[in-house]
């Protein structure tokens, strides 16, 4: 501690003048006295005080040292509130063991007293008759450490908390604070929890050995009771599986999003990921906001959500569900929600945990999904085993098992999520989803992970092809409609009518994918002329550069013309061409044909007239299957040869209409 005594400190006010403790109090208390005692005397070195040019008395106070440094480089334990934890780069399962009653402090006498003053002690007193007892809860921890520890996180002596039906040589100090003890557990994950706790406190390296067998019999139980059309996807499906027991290690974690018309097989997936999955929850149809937004952060739970479509169709529940799945796929995503006593006070909830998504429809949250399009079983097999399913007495095992991989095999997992990289085709946001998936394909099933690698890449390039379509589809809206929102601003209303009711959102997103949005307000957007003048060019919306000027934004008649030439030259070509391969087709047999015909063929819908003879009022195809087509209206709809749609297609006359 540093002092200083500067000149002329008798005038100053710091000067006391009281015969018995005069002299300079300027820096020091009272209590500083005794250091500088040996320095500089007050009352016998006064007069000579104001002779003092400068002085500097250094004294190093070790106890206050200590304390200073305790305060500022005390650092802050991460508190935690679910059973699953992933802190300082180690992963922890915390589960209640059970809890001790101790006596009052006042009571016992086993305690470090410490000096307080008498109202403290008083109002203690008073508290006495609502407080005579202390509770210790026990809980079990496994991951990096397998031990027991105490909430709350009190200095307690040995044998206080000691308690007859644990192991008490097993307690340990963690590197960070648990909130609360109030989580909760689905489908006796708590069991198994304390199972391998017990066995992990008696033989430390057992409960961390596997062998992998139970994640092999989960691909086994996928093939065996789902009909899959890429055999890569039973791996795909067992590895997100195995990434619920290890969420916390991830950045990010994408939703298993499984879409497919009735009795294709989506309730027979989701109930077996049920089954198999970390803390896996009831299918959740209908439910209130309250209890859902609390039981994800207690439980970090494998959220399962059937008929997502009729979810979206609730008013009540749609909002909270889409707040859940927009934040709840990013570490750290929270949803702020007013406290159900106090409106006018916020809290916020952690929504961060895995989640699988059954629907009959594609949503906007597929984006934020690995997306199984499961098709139609017309098989009966698959129908007489799904009898089997509730009873299937391999789910314990493999459930248990899967909990033993994730802590034999979670550093192996982390190190390569640390060290991957994109590839070519899997970049972005598509590239943090599919991140944790690869990194436990890499370690389970190495001799798969280039299959699962192109299964992603593949996801990817379906993904950006079906936005790439949306963009076109407003593209196209905006192109039919130049005359209208040259130098002025449109509304969401406008675009959704153009776009045959396309959702604002998804709009909003297409635009600015396209960067094509200057500004915006008050429901009005205003573009950038500019720009999109230059993407209608760059994707072959011909020669615009009289339509801006045009009042209808029609196209001049030669352009008109030459483009009707191009698109009929094209029609020509590919029924040449099937003139030219007729001998090859006479070889197959008619069944073949069919069979090869209708494997070929597309829905699509014509979102603009192609160029048509001022005589007739259809555009005519003459389909490769023999059949003539006829284009008559905008929004008309036609099965045809996806070869003979291409051309419409690649003009973006029309777009493809996907099943639902």
């Amino acid at each position: 501690m540093r002092i200083k005594v500067e000149k002329n400190c008798k005038e100053c006010i710091h000067w006391d003048s009281n015969p018995k403790t005069r002299g300079c109090k300027r820096d020091y208390n009272p209590e500083d006295r005794k250091i500088l005692k040996d320095h500089f005397d007050p009352i016998e070195n006064a007069e000579n005080c104001s002779n003092f040019e400068s002085k500097t008395i250094t004294k190093l106070n070790e106890k206050i040292g200590e304390v200073v440094d305790e305060l500022f480089n005390k650092e802050e334990k991460i508190k935690v509130s679910s059973p699953i934890v992933f802190v300082n780069e180690k992963l922890y399962y915390i589960v209640p063991l059970g809890k001790k009653i101790l006596k009052n402090e006042d009571d016992t006498g086993n305690y470090k007293k410490k000096k307080r003053k008498k109202k403290e002690i008083e109002s203690e007193k008073e508290n006495l008759h609502t407080s005579q007892e202390n509770v210790v809860h026990f809980l079990g921890v496994l991951g990096s450490s397998h031990s027991i520890t105490i909430y709350p996180p009190i200095e307690f002596y040995s044998e206080e908390v000691s308690h007859p039906n644990l192991y008490n040589g097993y307690f340990s100090h963690l590197d960070f604070e648990i909130e609360d003890v109030k989580f909760i557990f689905h489908k006796d994950q708590d069991v198994i929890l304390r199972k391998l706790i017990k066995e992990a406190i008696s033989n430390d390296g057992l409960v961390c050995k596997s062998n992998l067998e139970e994640i092999f019999s989960l691909v086994k139980i996928l093939e065996y009771y789902v009909k899959y059309d890429n055999k890569t996807t039973p791996y795909v499906i067992a590895s997100w599986i195995l990434g619920t027991y290890l969420l916390p290690m991830f950045n990010y974690y994408p939703y298993l999003y499984f879409r497919a018309e009735k009795g294709a097989g989506k309730g027979t997936n989701l109930l077996i990921i049920s089954k198999t999955a970390w803390n896996p929850t009831d299918k959740i149809i209908a439910t209130t906001e309250a209890p859902l937004f609390r039981m994800i952060q207690r439980a970090k739970p494998t959220l399962i959500l059937d008929e997502y479509h009729r979810i979206l169709q609730n008013k009540y529940q749609r909002g909270a569900i889409e707040s859940i799945l927009e934040a709840g796929s990013e570490k750290g995503g929270r949803v702020p929600r007013c406290k159900e006593n106090n409106p006018d006070e916020i809290e916020f909830f952690d929504v961060y945990c895995p989640k699988v998504i059954a629907s009959r429809i594609s949503t906007e949250i597929e984006e934020k999904a690995i997306v199984i399009i499961l098709p139609k079983i017309s098989d009966l097999i698959y129908a007489e085993r799904r009898k089997e399913l509730d009873n299937d007495p391999r789910f314990e095992k493999i459930r248990e098992g899967l909990l033993r991989i994730a802590l034999s095999k979670w550093q192996e997992i982390y190190e390569f999520y640390k060290s991957i990289k994109p590839s070519k085709h899997l970049t972005g946001r598509d590239f943090q989803f599919w991140a944790p998936i690869l990194a436990i394909a890499k370690v389970i099933f190495p001799d798969k992970f280039s299959e699962i690698l192109k299964f992603a890449e593949e996801s990817a390039k379906r993904r950006f092809g079906e936005r790439f379509e949306i963009e076109d589809q407003v593209l196209t809206a905006l192109y039919n409609n130049l005359g209208k929102i040259t130098g002025k601003p449109i509304t969401f209303k406008d675009l959704r009518e153009w776009t045959d009711g396309l959702h604002h959102n998804t709009i909003k997103s297409a635009l600015g994918n396209l960067k094509l949005i200057k500004s915006s307000r008050a429901g009005k957007i205003y573009l950038f002329e500019d720009r999109l003048k230059k993407l209608l060019e760059e994707r072959g919306y011909f020669d615009i550069s009289e339509d801006f000027n045009s009042e209808k934004g029609e196209k001049p008649e030669d352009i008109y013309w030459s483009e009707k030439d191009e698109l009929d030259e094209e029609l020509d070509k590919i029924a040449l061409s099937e003139e030219l391969e007729a001998e090859e087709d006479e070889k197959k047999s008619i069944g073949e044909k069919i069979e090869e015909i209708e494997e070929n063929y597309i829905k699509i819908k014509i979102i603009k007239m192609p160029p048509v003879d001022p005589e007739l009022n259809y555009f005519e195809i003459a389909g490769v299957d023999g059949k003539t087509y006829k284009i008559e209206k905008e929004g008309q709809i036609l099965i045809l040869p996806e070869i003979n749609a291409r051309p419409l297609l690649d003009r973006c006359y029309a777009m493809i209409l996907r099943e639902s």
